[in-house]
C-alpha cells in the first residue's frame, strides 16, 4: 500500500524518501518511531505555547467533551464559549468589544476581512472594498486570503486570485533606525489608491513566514492615525503573536494603539485544539447587533465547545504560571544567544525578532532548507519560512535559559557540518 497522506507545504518526492512520522510529544521535545529525540523549535508551526503533554489542558478538554462535545454557535450558544469571551475580553481591559470564533486562522482572516467591508457597507461607504497588505506578508491560503499574500511563490499556479487588494512595500531591512522612511512609502502607497475606496489594512506585528521581520512599534502607532484620519479600519493580525509570543498577551499592548480588528489562532489553545477569532471593538460591533442586521457568515466548528475548553485553560495557565513575564524576563538572553551565531558564522548575515520569535537569516548563497537533514541528525526540528532565506527559532514560550542554550548549541554544530559537508 502507498503511503496515504497528501502534506501541506511539503515536496512529497523528498518526504517520502525518509518519512518523518512522529508518535510521542513531552515538554519541548518530540519522539518518533524509531524512540529518536527532538527539541521542536518550530512550536508545532508556532503554536505550541505551553508544551506537549499538559494533563491540565487534556483535562479541561475531556470535561467538556462529557458534557457538550459539540455545538455549533449559529443562533445559540454553549456556556464554555461565553465563558471565554468573557474572559479573554476582561484580560483586554475593555479594548475589545466581542470575539467572532473561527476554526482557525485563514478563517479569522477571512472573517476580518468580510467584517470589514460589511462595516463599511452599513455605516454608509459601501465603495470601501479594497484591502492593503504587505510584501512578505503571510495571511493564510485559502482563496480570500491569498488576495493578501505577501509571499509570491504561495501565489503561484491557482489562477486568478480575488481583486480589490493591493500590496505595500515592506522589507527585511527595517528597523527602528529606518522605520520612518518606510511609513513615507506606506502612505504614500494608501494614497496611490484613492483612500476613499479602502477598507482596511492588514499588518503583523512581527512578519512571521515572510522571514521573522519585527516591524517597529512606531510604524504600526503612526499607521493607526493615519487610517483613523482616512476612516479605514486597521487589522493586526496576531495568529502568530498572539498569547504571549512578544513578551505580552497581544503585540499591540506594547504598541500604544487598539486595533480595530485582530485575528487570532495557533497558540490560543496551545496547539491543543483547531480555534481561531476575530476580536473587534465595540466601533465595529456595535453596527451589527441590532434586530435588522445579521452577518451572513460563520463555520461549523468555529468556537467548538472543546476547542474553547483548551483556550480556557490555556489562558488560566499563562497568567497563572506567569507566563508572559516568563518571556519578558528571557527575550534578551534569547537574543544574544542568537547572535553569537551571526558573531561565529560568516555565512549568518543576521538575527532578528522579538519576545521568543527570532530568526537566524543566511546569506543569500546558502539555502536554509538545506540544513534540514542537519538539524534531524542532531535531534532539532524546525521549518523554513517561505521566504528571505531564514532559520525560525520559535519554541514553546515554557523554554528554559537552559534550553535556550541547548538550542544555541546544536544550531552552532548544525552551521558547522553544513559548512564542513559543503
Amino acid at each position: 500500500m502507498s503511503y496515504p497522506v497528501w502534506h501541506p507545504f511539503t515536496n512529497m518526492g523528498e518526504f517520502l524518501e525518509d518519512p518523518l512520522i512522529l508518535t510521542k510529544g513531552k515538554g519541548i521535545y518530540l519522539y518518533d518511531k524509531q524512540g529518536n529525540c527532538y527539541l521542536d523549535v518550530n512550536a508545532c508551526l508556532w503554536s505550541l505555547s505551553l508544551g506537549y503533554g499538559r494533563e491540565d489542558i487534556i483535562e479541561a478538554m475531556m470535561n467538556q467533551a462529557r458534557e457538550i462535545a459539540c455545538l455549533p454557535l449559529f443562533s445559540r450558544a454553549h456556556q464554555t464559549a461565553v465563558d471565554y469571551a468573557d474572559k479573554l475580553l476582561d484580560y483586554l481591559n475593555g479594548d475589545f468589544s466581542k470575539i467572532f470564533y473561527t476554526s482557525g486562522g485563514a478563517e479569522a482572516i477571512e472573517t476580518a476581512l468580510k467584517i470589514s467591508r460589511a462595516y463599511h457597507c452599513l455605516t454608509g461607504n459601501p465603495q470601501k472594498v479594497q484591502v492593503g497588505h504587505f510584501s512578505n506578508s503571510y495571511h493564510g491560503v485559502s482563496l480570500g486570503a491569498l488576495s493578501i499574500m505577501g509571499i509570491p511563490s504561495i501565489r503561484k499556479n491557482v489562477g486568478p486570485i480575488p481583486p480589490d487588494s493591493f500590496e505595500i512595500p515592506m522589507s527585511y531591512e527595517i528597523n527602528q533606525d529606518n522605520w520612518i522612511e518606510y511609513l513615507d512609502k506606506i502612505e504614500h502607497t494608501i494614497l496611490a489608491q484613492n483612500v476613499e475606496n479602502v477598507a482596511a489594512i492588514v499588518i503583523e506585528p512581527v512578519i512571521a513566514a515572510g522571514g521573522i521581520i519585527p516591524i517597529p512599534p512606531q510604524l504600526i502607532e503612526k499607521l493607526k492615525k493615519f487610517c483613523l484620519t482616512h476612516n479605514i479600519l486597521l487589522i493586526l493580525d496576531e495568529i502568530v503573536t498572539g498569547y504571549g509570543r512578544t513578551g505580552d498577551l497581544f503585540a499591540y499592548q506594547g504598541m500604544g494603539i487598539v486595533p480595530d480588528l485582530i485575528t487570532v489562532a495557533k497558540a490560543i489553545t496551545s496547539g491543543y485544539a483547531p480555534l481561531g477569532g476575530v476580536l473587534v471593538t465595540a466601533k465595529i460591533a456595535d453596527p451589527f447587533m441590532t434586530k435588522d442586521v445579521t452577518l451572513n457568515h460563520g463555520f461549523t466548528h468555529g468556537g467548538h465547545p472543546i476547542a474553547c475548553a483548551a483556550a480556557s485553560k490555556t489562558l488560566d495557565i499563562l497568567h497563572s504560571e506567569g507566563i508572559l513575564n516568563h518571556v519578558k524576563d528571557n527575550a534578551d538572553y534569547f537574543y544574544q544567544q542568537m547572535q553569537t551565531l551571526d558573531d561565529e558564522f560568516e555565512i549568518v548575515e543576521q538575527v532578528k525578532g522579538r519576545g521568543y520569535m527570532y530568526g537566524v537569516k543566511l546569506v543569500d548563497e546558502h539555502d536554509a532548507a538545506n540544513l534540514a537533514p542537519f538539524a534531524r541528525k542532531h535531534g532539532l526540528l524546525f521549518r523554513r519560512p517561505a521566504e528571505n532565506n531564514v532559520i525560525p527559532v520559535v519554541p514553546p514560550l515554557v523554554s528554559t535559559r537552559q534550553d535556550i542554550d541547548d538550542m544555541a548549541t546544536r544550531l552552532r554544530t548544525i552551521l558547522k557540518e553544513y559548512l564542513l559537508a559543503m
